[in-house]
C-alpha cells in the first residue's frame, strides 16, 4: 500500500472539516484540506446521527442523505487502503 495518507474533506451544512487517516486512527480538524482524495458532503443533522449510531452512515449515503464526490482515481483509493470505504458509502 501506499506510505500516502487518506485524505477527506468533509462539508458538514457551511462548515468544512478535514480528516487524515494514519496508523489506523482518523484525526479531523476544522477546514479545508490540499490533496484531498474524497470529498463528502452532508448537513449537522445527519452528522449527528452518525457519530450516535455509526450503522446509520451508510443509510445517509444509500438514500441520498450525505454523498460523497471522488477527487483521486479509484487506483490512489486502493493504494491507500480505503477504496472498499468509498464503494460501501455508494460510491461507483
Amino acid at each position: 500500500f501506499s506510505s500516502n495518507k487518506p485524505k477527506i474533506e468533509i462539508y458538514v451544512g457551511d462548515d468544512i472539516y478535514n480528516a487524515i487517516i494514519s496508523d489506523g486512527s482518523i484525526k479531523v480538524l476544522k477546514g479545508g484540506i490540499e490533496e484531498k482524495d474524497i470529498i463528502l458532503y452532508t448537513n449537522k443533522a445527519e452528522a449527528v446521527k452518525m457519530m450516535n449510531d455509526k450503522n446509520y452512515v451508510s443509510l445517509s449515503f444509500s438514500e441520498g442523505r450525505s454523498s460523497i464526490e471522488l477527487i483521486a482515481d479509484k487506483l490512489e483509493l486502493y493504494s491507500k487502503g480505503y477504496l472498499d470505504i468509498y464503494n460501501e458509502l455508494g460510491g461507483k
